[in-house]
């Protein structure tokens, strides 16, 4: 290339005014009947450098983005938006996508994808069970082992097997600053909590409480492990508080009912218990914990009969459960 510009007598370049004037001006010195031979050469470094100037610069075979890079990009880019991330007909439209490649990428893909997974993996369950449809999860466990650690491979099979322990639809966008890239510590400081308030473990869940209401993000599963901790402190107006306000607004949401159902039947309001499971069952006929709620209330209602039907039916489908 620098050759046909050392012709031309110009540094190289891109500007196609500059090597037309060069030409021109060279053009009186170069007669094709005495010198056809350097007339040639002329021409021909005029039309390479015209070339070389309307051609497309293209990047390095290495820094080009393949399409497996594109996809793994638009991944990232879709986890990154949590309201878009939890929603699944924006996977499914991403999905769509990993159809279009052979059988040999598409194995390159599934273990790309997965690997991204092991440091993203908040999703709703709606979401894992495309992520197990496209990238086979259930039932391929011996294989996954090929390429990933046992732990890991164990917590897929959950996931795309069981419901997670936060309803992800019930976060709203308070426009809170920040909120895409502090949200996935919450989730986690959320698992926290619910730990340590299981283990009864009290000054670590209300520092871990404390830090997630600094963040000014909120969910309302939250507030239930605020009321459980209450109770541990036998602060039971508060518990009571809570539980009741978040009914009033969640009164449809399976857990938020069955807890402040089961706080009821604590005080011994099972009359008023029942009524909640009741209605729940409307909307969740086959729920475990809602037939579990209504065996109980009619235990210490003394309708030990269909009490017994009903933990006999839990028991089939749960052989194992001892509460049971």
């Amino acid at each position: 290339m620098d050759s046909y510009f050392h012709v031309l007598k110009i540094e190289p370049t891109k500007d196609e005014k500059i090597i037309k004037k060069a030409y021109r001006s060279l053009l009186p010195s170069v007669n094709p009947e005495d010198d056809e031979a350097g007339f040639r050469r002329l021409r021909e470094a005029y039309e390479k450098a015209c070339e070389y100037a309307r051609k497309t610069e293209q990047l390095p075979e290495r820094d080009q983005k393949s399409d497996m890079d594109l996809f793994i990009e638009s991944v990232q880019s879709l986890y990154e938006d949590f309201f878009l991330r939890i929603c699944p007909d924006k996977w499914e439209e991403l999905f769509t996508r990993a159809s279009e490649f052979d059988l040999e990428e598409e194995e390159k893909l599934r273990i790309r994808f997965l690997t991204f997974v092991m440091d993203h993996f908040h999703f709703p369950h709606a979401v894992w069970t495309g992520i197990d449809r496209v990238f086979r999860i259930s039932g391929y466990r011996d294989e996954l082992l090929e390429c990933f650690p046992e732990g890991y491979v164990d917590f897929l099979q959950q996931a795309v097997q069981y419901e997670g322990s936060l309803n992800y639809d019930l976060f709203r966008d308070n426009h809170v600053p920040g909120f895409n890239k502090c949200i996935d510590l919450y989730i986690e400081n959320y698992q926290k909590l619910r730990q340590f308030a299981g283990m009864s473990m009290q000054n670590e869940a209300w520092d871990i409480l404390s830090e997630m209401e600094s963040s000014q993000i909120s969910h309302p599963y939250t507030e239930l492990e605020k009321a459980r901790l209450f109770l541990l402190k036998e602060q039971t107006k508060e518990a009571e508080s809570i539980l009741k306000q978040l009914y009033q607004i969640y009164d449809k949401d399976e857990r938020i009912a069955c807890c402040y159902a089961q706080f009821l039947g604590l005080q011994n309001q099972w009359e008023q218990a029942g009524e909640i499971y009741d209605k729940l069952s409307l909307i969740q006929e086959d729920s475990f914990s809602v037939k579990e709620g209504r065996a109980e209330v009619l235990i210490h209602q003394g309708h030990y009969r269909q009490a017994r039907e009903l933990i006999l039916d839990l028991l089939e489908a749960n052989p194992q459960d001892e509460r049971l």
